[in-house]
């Protein structure tokens, strides 16, 4: 990348890192959106240009490692999969119970890119194979409004720290079946 600085052209390196490609989420986003065929080749060939023209890629996963490697032509070596890190939630080293049967989905945003839809079918299918099962789902309080006929689910807004460390300790299983995360 150039930068022009008092009539100079200055070499600047730069890196990108990358959880998805334009391409990965135009094919995986919702299909309600429509767009011009010059748009997208726009599009492509932007994101084409920002990725070669960077010293270094960082991905957070080898999915999208391989794909810019496979679609844009990128060099393997230009491309480094450094994954996500585990964020604030820290690993149960107590004995796991299984006996509470609660399964959690977490969603702040974008619920139906989480795959939050395809977890409502689920909750509501096995809501009556088991009625004992709980289900959470943490995120937003507007959540609330769209699940009133599942019953034992929870809909949580916004929690400390400390309760979702503990919610995830204590739920029997997490579920996050994305359709477009890294």
């Amino acid at each position: 990348m150039y930068l022009l600085m008092h009539n100079e052209y200055k070499y600047i390196n730069h890196y990108c890192l990358i959880d998805y490609s334009w391409d990965l989420w135009f094919k995986n986003q919702q299909k309600n959106q429509k767009h011009s065929l010059s748009f997208l080749q726009k599009v492509e060939s932007i994101e084409y240009k920002k990725l070669n023209s960077a010293k270094h890629i960082f991905t957070t996963s080898k999915f999208i490692k391989d794909y810019i490697h496979s679609f844009y032509g990128i060099a393997q070596e230009k491309i480094t999969n450094v994954g996500t890190g585990t964020g604030i939630i820290q690993p149960l080293f107590d004995k796991k119970r299984y006996d509470f049967k609660e399964i959690l989905f977490v969603a702040k945003g974008r619920f139906i890119d989480k795959g939050g839809d395809l977890v409502i079918e689920v909750f509501k299918k096995l809501n009556i194979i088991d009625p004992t099962i709980r289900f959470t789902i943490l995120g937003q309080d507007n959540y609330k409004d769209n699940f009133k006929k599942i019953s034992n689910l929870n809909v949580l807004g916004y929690i400390s720290q400390n309760e979702l460390q503990n919610l995830f300790n204590r739920s029997t299983l997490f579920i996050m079946p994305a359709k477009n995360e890294p």
